[in-house]
């Protein structure tokens, strides 16, 4: 499948236009990542060399690739399809590690949510939220979430460590599921029997946009990656608040 010359045009076009606006957007959300990062510095300095870390990895690998520098033009269709499967490939996998970096970095030192073995990243952001909920109610008999007698009577499974997120007032961690779910994608889509199990429908995987085959495209992925950055502004803001509630600041 391919896709007319005055698509492909227009395609390359607004692609060119997108990575000008999301390299603006950038430029300003860099600024607040600086800023928090300089603060996490301050309260928290064992944990400052893995978050730095992750930060590179985001400003000066994956920012880089896609937003920054000259991006050629692919002369036709089958060197677009190429270009974009290799990024749709690589930079989820290149933001699955620096979000590792970034939780490592919190979690490195922890007792009751220590880092273990091929751990998912969704399960990264759990054990990360548990973390900061016992750093803010270290206390049963002060602890609000375990304070009720009626949560304890009527939900004898109640874990107040699933209820506590609700004030970090989280709003990207939706992105974390995301980057698992393109990377659970690529996996299975290259194992032999998922494919063979998904061709009895006779479908191709096409994205509607590009045509390229796959679901996403660089457009996609130019948004995703704004998202990823919104999302490591929200894991350094969680810990600051954290910090301020015990007066580290």
């Amino acid at each position: 499948m391919t896709i007319s010359e005055v698509d492909f045009e227009n395609y390359i076009v607004l692609r060119e236009k997108l990575r000008e606006v999301n390299y603006g957007i950038w430029v300003k959300i860099d600024e607040k990542l600086v800023e928090l990062i300089a603060k996490t510095k301050k309260i928290s300095p064992h944990i400052a060399p893995g978050i730095q870390a992750a930060y590179d990895d985001l400003s000066q690998g994956i920012i880089a690739t896609i937003l920054q520098g000259d991006f050629p033009k692919p002369k036709d269709f089958a060197e677009l399809q190429s270009d974009e499967l290799a990024l749709l490939n690589e930079i989820p996998e290149s933001i699955r590690k620096m979000f590792n970096k970034l939780f490592a970095a919190y979690l490195r030192h922890s007792t009751n949510n220590a880092l273990v073995p091929d751990e998912a990243l969704y399960t990264l952001l759990v054990k990360f939220r548990n973390e900061n909920a016992e750093l803010r109610y270290p206390d049963a008999q002060t602890n609000p979430y375990l304070n009720s007698g009626y949560r304890r009577t009527r939900e004898p499974n109640y874990d107040w460590k699933k209820k506590a997120p609700d004030e970090f007032y989280e709003y990207y961690d939706g992105i974390i599921t995301c980057i698992n779910s393109i990377r659970n994608f690529h996996i299975h889509s290259e194992d032999a029997f998922t494919r063979t199990q998904f061709d009895l429908a006779s479908r191709r995987v096409t994205d509607p946009l590009s045509q390229i085959q796959n679901p996403g495209n660089f457009i996609v992925l130019a948004n995703l990656v704004i998202l990823c950055a919104y999302e490591f502004i929200e894991i350094l803001q969680i810990w600051i608040d954290t910090q301020a509630r015990l007066g580290n600041t």
